[in-house]
């Protein structure tokens, strides 16, 4: 039901949604086969179409949700303060015409920062987003990754926070954006070895390209096996 022809363009939606929804304030909630993107509505007497994960767009959904409930597992910063404003900053909210919004979540400190880009427009695009922390900003999920079904494009891992005055900042970074897709980005402090990156990179790169970073810290080996695990 997500609007769209292809069921391609199906899936990079609602994996753009799922992702939007796990990392904006508020309770998840799914209806049993949704984690799937099951194509009829769910029936209490048949069992769920589990035979659709064979496909690559439907299992790429089943990935994305089970390495989301992780991620929020893992962080509490997705988790907590949602209902007071404490965890929540809008960054931008106003660009109706690139179908493009950008929020942060944070603890009350600002220690933990995660900045979620989520574009749900028909273009690619490349698009400044004002960020409060100089350094690097680690690609920590993107949904239009291969290893979700979608096409690779992303930001190679993550973005160097460069001079800029854009969005109430003096520094932003240039998101590359597919048509239909989020990306989660986290920002590491200045002093933070950067060793530590590469090594996370290295992790990124062995998931799926343009994938998960950082999602070792969870799980050291991210499944692979069928749609029942």
């Amino acid at each position: 039901k997500m609007g769209a022809w292809h069921i391609p363009e199906k899936a990079a939606n609602l994996r753009a949604l799922y992702a939007h929804m796990w990392c904006y304030p508020g309770k998840k909630l799914l209806f049993m086969g949704c984690e799937f993107a099951q194509s009829h509505e769910w029936n209490h007497a048949s069992s769920l179409d589990w035979h659709l994960c064979q496909y690559p767009d439907h299992e790429g959904v089943r990935r994305l949700v089970r390495d989301l409930n992780k991620l929020y597992v893992a962080e509490p910063v997705l988790s907590l303060n949602d209902f007071n404003a404490h965890g929540f900053r809008w960054v931008t909210c106003h660009d109706a015409d690139a179908n493009l919004i950008a929020y942060l979540r944070m603890d009350p400190f600002e220690q933990t920062l995660f900045l979620v880009v989520a574009h749900f427009g028909g273009a690619t695009r490349t698009y400044p987003v004002g960020v409060p922390r100089r350094g690097f900003w680690r690609e920590v999920i993107n949904s239009n990754s291969e290893y979700y079904g979608g096409t690779g494009l992303g930001n190679d891992g993550g973005r160097e926070a460069v001079a800029m005055e854009r969005d109430g900042f003096a520094q932003g970074i240039d998101q590359r954006l597919n048509a239909g897709m989020l990306g989660l980005h986290r920002g590491l402090i200045d002093d933070q070895p950067r060793t530590d990156v590469s090594n996370q990179l290295l992790c990124f790169q062995t998931v799926g390209p343009q994938g998960v970073a950082g999602i070792d810290h969870i799980d050291d080996q991210i499944g692979r096996a069928s749609c029942r695990e």
